[in-house]
């Protein structure tokens, strides 16, 4: 990323923790929680990818009105929607910085041992991800 006044679409509640010098560069953050990864969101077990990705195209288009670049910084599982969203238009961002990803294949799954009736993966709790990652 360079700076002058671009935007960076970031979509993790891990990568707004993370964003907090960008601006600091000349780059205004947009931090996007994706349709049912609030975990007080009603419709979490229902929501799918695609609507995920219409939520990041939402995020992408307020970015590009206010900007004339828009760099996407992708985390995680969020891969899956990032890949919808460039499948259905390859030329929506300027660039793609995956954190913890990359672009997901054509029929993979995030985690193949889920069965198809689990319809969440919870996460462990932070204070164990902390340790994993200082150890």
């Amino acid at each position: 990323m360079t700076a002058g006044g671009r935007r960076v679409a970031d979509q993790t509640p891990t990568g707004r923790a993370c964003s907090g010098g960008v601006p600091s560069l000349g780059h205004n953050v947009i931090a996007v929680t994706l349709p049912g990864l609030d975990p007080d969101d009603p419709h979490r077990a229902s929501t799918t990818v695609a609507q995920q990705a219409d939520a990041l195209r939402s995020a992408v288009d307020t970015a590009a009105a206010h900007s004339s670049t828009v760099i996407l910084v992708t985390h995680s599982g969020a891969r899956y929607p990032t890949s919808v969203l460039l499948d259905r238009d390859p030329t929506a961002v300027a660039r793609v910085v995956y954190v913890d990803s990359g672009p997901s294949a054509d029929g993979s799954a995030f985690d193949a041992s889920v069965p198809p009736e689990q319809n969440q993966v919870p996460l462990p709790p932070f204070e164990q991800l902390r340790a994993v990652s200082t150890a």
